[in-house]
């Protein structure tokens, strides 16, 4: 059997695809933490901790790959965290310890919102929809459409913004057993970078990776059933800020319960949350929809 590996790392985590190259399914999906991202605005350099966590989760990631029968194509990509770091050579340097034949490809912002809509846009065929990638480091939102008789995507606009939610997680609730005091100038500053948007649109659909299990896991009120394959669930604006009511009434070490499967992932969700409630609002969205799809996809 042929394999194909997507390795993504990101602010927060990496991320470990493993697809079926001869009919693209899914087959496994991992996350580690490497805060690559950490302390990152005020230094520029990934600290030496966070590459530590890269070299302890790139050699569980050899091993899950070791692991494979087969021929594999292995591709690594990397987002924001790289894109910024002055020190990115010492990422190429682990990941050769590991996988020496590799290079890394570094994407721009724009390449990795368009990987995500056209991970997500041939579900929802000849519709026009809004994706919304909303990672650690940055935030892009495409509208565009699925022309199922091209088989090809149209980007009508593209909103490229710096409002990650590790990013925001560390100016604003630095300590993740207090509620934040500082989450209005969060706000604040995510109503700053939207404030040039202009999106009317019926469909909004927001990930990646895991926001489906973490809409079921959380039962976010207003949850409501769907045709969409992929996509079996939507919720509203009403839902998602009854949801960010919850998560702001805890401090981030207490909000496990919000999504028992998700890790350290929830100590950020609320900046998550504001990012799409902003979105939702701007754009009067009826339906929004989570994915559990990501980047990776859309290198199939």
């Amino acid at each position: 059997m042929k394999h194909k590996a997507v390795i993504d790392l990101g602010s927060l985590k990496a991320k470990l695809s493993i697809f079926d190259s001869e009919n693209t399914n899914l087959v496994h999906k991992s996350g580690y933490e490497i805060l690559l991202g950490k302390n990152l605005s005020e230094n520029f350099n990934i600290e030496e901790n966070s590459l530590v966590l890269l070299d302890k989760a790139l050699k569980e990631i050899e091993q899950k790959i070791n692991s494979l029968a087969g021929e594999i194509d292995l591709v690594i990509i990397a987002t924001e965290a790289i894109r910024k770091a002055r020190n990115k050579n010492r990422v190429q340097e682990i990941i050769s310890g590991f996988f020496p034949s590799v290079q890394v490809q570094i994407i721009d912002q724009e390449k990795e919102g368009e990987l995500l809509f056209k991970s997500v846009a041939k579900y929802f065929p000849d519709e026009e929809i809004a994706v919304v990638d909303i990672g650690g480091g940055s935030v892009q939102i495409l509208q565009g459409i699925y022309i199922s008789e091209l088989q090809q995507i149209s980007i009508k606009q593209k909103w490229l913004l710096k409002t990650g939610t590790y990013y925001l997680q560390q100016k604003c609730s630095p300590d993740n057993n207090e509620v934040s005091q500082d989450f209005n100038k969060a706000v604040s500053e995510i109503k700053e970078n939207y404030a040039d948007i202009n999106l009317r649109i019926d469909k909004i659909i927001f990930g990646s990776t895991c926001m489906l299990d973490f809409v079921r896991e959380s039962k976010i009120p207003h949850l409501k059933e769907n045709k969409y394959e992929k996509h079996p669930v939507h919720t509203t604006l009403q839902g998602l800020k009854s949801l960010l009511v919850e998560a702001r009434s805890l401090a981030p070490n207490n909000r496990q319960h919000l999504f028992p499967s998700g890790g350290y992932f929830v100590h950020g969700i609320d900046y998550l949350l504001i990012n799409l409630i902003e979105l939702a609002e701007i754009s009067k969205a009826k339906t929004i929809y989570p994915t559990n799809l990501n980047s990776s996809y859309g290198l199939l």
